[in-house]
């Protein structure tokens, strides 16, 4: 812009002041009301027995999130005409080019905006810096792509509601874990409305407390949506939205019971290593943990008088029910199979089952060293000495003799499960419900970790499968080969290594079975090198390395001194991979443990003005580097 002859501060307000008069004549051609406030606080619950409404009719309508947008479809103009439109005629008056529409251009061209859904051309290169809630004009050009607005009601159950003036009711597009297109809400009419660029991803609605806690959350597969050539709108796809389980929860419950409630443990402690995290059960044997946040993965200690020490993998979002074996038991076991078992040796106990019924002639193969060949039990509960195969109870128990983290693999007829890592300490037990029936296709993405936009083709195995499975990614998607991952995970967490070529470093995911996507990004070895070189770091030969990236909140991240070596470090990065001087990292970079003791070590990330953790229990070894890709909601 050219000021010629008029002063700074002349010139700053004229511009404020037109662009005032331009937002409110914008306001004027589609009004924003201002927020409902509401009265009445109901009570945040999961367990309410009645039946509850999006949210009763309110006088006024409230938008969440309600952008007021300029869209170049809509408009019929390109972004430098709007632009030169807004601020040209204020800058230099003697040199406007009156060929170009002005702003009283563009409000005429929302004014007269049809009311009914446009028939469009095919779409040209055009860009638009903005989404839009009106349809647009006869014959223009949806720009970058195939622009289409979904619309529809939004309904809340399982006993959510709206409770404060602050919370938030968000509607947008997730492609690949990525956060797309944003609509906007009435929560008057319990209606969105969303412009999208694409039709793949996920239509995904949340309702956000006002500290950012997601307390509920919808979604639609959008491509369940069939659409015309030349159809650009799509009324009526509902998004449900149902409460989201924060932290963890479960029952401890003895491993005799066999259906009564009354079977519960109280008082048992449950603790979490290498974290603040205790609990203890209540009535019935249920606990609850409120503290870990969506997404998060931690190995818990559960102890109670009378029964051996178990060890469980807790999952948020997920009811865990955590079986505890008596002394007794354990006594008994370990003298009708003296001959195999020490006594007070660790024990994997697990049962395999195909959707929740047990399953027989299973065979359960030991994939690390230290454990000794399973012992399976017959009908009569009698470990069996020469059976083979799981009987009809599809019991077996595995001993161990050395090493923490074990790794087992269940064949049934032809097929291989991903191999489950189950952790034991002397002593006590892990129990392991594997569920042959359980498996998940992953929407899967490899890309450059500080150039997110370059896709990588890479390999992915399962850690440590007996026949060495290689799942490969190819860099560019083909309809025979989509960017899909398929894993039979039991149920369970699944370890996966992940190669992308001799410029990365080899690292290794754990996917939780419930996570949507599978994200993997890749590190180049020049990077790691130089971030070892500037904080002159000697390597162990037996320590890891740990790398996370961390979206939506700046954070900081917290390890137990027992799992960290002598000369551990921990270092945070920016989205461009530059090291940050500072004892925090900010959303979007990320962080680097560097030292960290071979075994499973748990990575605590906390949130700048959040009462929540996120938790991540990671198997880490020497020539592999475990990565973490979390989103702080």
């Amino acid at each position: 812009m050219k000021a010629e002859t008029q002063s700074v501060e002349k010139l700053a307000g004229r511009i404020i002041a037109d662009n005032q008069r331009v937002w409110a004549e914008i306001r004027a051609a589609r009004p924003v009301v201002t927020p409902a406030v509401i009265e009445h606080r109901q009570a945040l619950s999961t367990a309410s027995a009645l039946p509850v409404r999006a949210l009763p009719a309110a006088p006024t309508e409230r938008f969440v999130n309600p952008p007021v947008v300029i869209s170049t479809a809509k408009l019929g103009m390109t972004r430098e005409q709007i632009l030169a439109s807004l601020f040209m005629p204020i800058a230099n008056q003697k040199n406007v080019n009156w060929n170009q529409p002005s702003a009283r251009t563009a409000e005429r061209a929302v004014a007269q905006a049809p009311s009914k859904p446009s028939t469009l051309a095919e779409p040209t290169p055009d860009s638009s810096f903005a989404v839009g809630l009106t349809d647009a004009p006869v014959g223009r050009v949806a720009p970058q792509g195939r622009q289409i607005l979904v619309r529809g009601p939004i309904e809340f159950s399982g006993g959510l509601a709206v409770t404060h003036t602050g919370d938030r009711l968000v509607v947008q597009r997730e492609a690949e874990g990525r956060s797309a297109e944003a609509g906007s809400v009435s929560l008057r009419d319990a209606h969105y409305e969303i412009y999208v660029e694409s039709l793949d991803g996920l239509l995904v609605a949340e309702l956000r407390a006002p500290h950012g806690e997601i307390v509920g959350r919808g979604h639609f597969e959008l491509s369940k949506i069939q659409v015309t050539r030349d159809q650009r709108r799509v009324d009526g796809v509902l998004l449900k939205v149902t409460p989201v389980v924060t932290g963890v929860a479960g029952r401890v419950r003895s491993a005799y019971a066999t259906g009564p409630m009354d079977q519960g443990i109280r008082g048992a402690r449950i603790t979490v290593p290498q974290t603040a995290i205790r609990t203890q059960t209540q009535a019935a044997g249920f606990f609850e943990e409120h503290r870990l946040a969506e997404g998060s993965r931690v190995i818990a200690r559960v102890s109670a008088k009378a029964h051996r020490p178990t060890i469980a993998t807790l999952l948020t979002g997920k009811e865990s029910i955590i079986p505890m074996y008596s002394d007794k038991m354990i006594s008994a076991f370990e003298g009708l199979t003296r001959e195999q078992v020490v006594a007070n040796q660790g024990l994997i106990w697990g049962r395999v089952v195909r959707n929740g019924n047990p399953v027989a002639g299973a065979r359960v193969e030991v994939l690390t060293e230290g454990a000794l060949k399973p012992i399976y039990f017959s009908e009569l509960m009698l470990p069996g000495k020469s059976s083979t195969t799981t009987a009809s109870n599809g019991l077996f128990a595995i001993p161990i003799v050395e090493g923490q983290v074990h790794a087992i693999q269940i064949v049934s007829g032809e097929k291989y499960s991903e191999p489950v890592f189950a952790m034991v300490d002397a002593g006590a037990v892990a129990p392991l419900e594997l569920d042959l029936a359980m498996r998940s296709v992953y929407s899967a993405r490899a890309f450059d970790a500080f150039r997110t936009e370059w896709p990588l083709a890479v390999d992915i195995r399962p850690t440590g499968h007996a026949k060495n499975r290689t799942i490969r990614l190819l860099r560019e998607a083909t309809a025979e080969r989509p960017h899909q991952v398929g894993l039979t995970h039991l149920g369970q967490p699944v370890s996966l290594d992940v190669e992308a070529g001799p410029e990365y470093l080899r690292t290794r995911v754990i996917q939780n079975p419930d996570t949507r996507y599978l994200i993997m990004p890749m590190v180049q070895k020049a990077w790691f090198d130089r971030l070892v070189g500037r904080v002159r770091y000697n390597a162990s030969m037996t320590d890891g390395a740990a790398i996370g990236f961390i979206q939506g909140a700046r954070f900081k991240v917290e390890l137990s001194a027992e799992s960290l070596g002598s000369d551990a470090r921990v270092l945070y990065f920016d989205s461009r991979g530059e090291i940050l001087d500072q004892p925090y990292g900010e959303a979007g970079g990320g962080f680097a443990v560097l030292g960290l003791k071979s075994g499973m070590q748990t990575i605590v990330v906390k949130a700048d003005g959040s009462d929540q953790v996120f938790a991540s229990t990671l198997m880490i070894e020497h020539d592999t580097v475990a990565t973490v890709n979390h989103w702080l909601r």
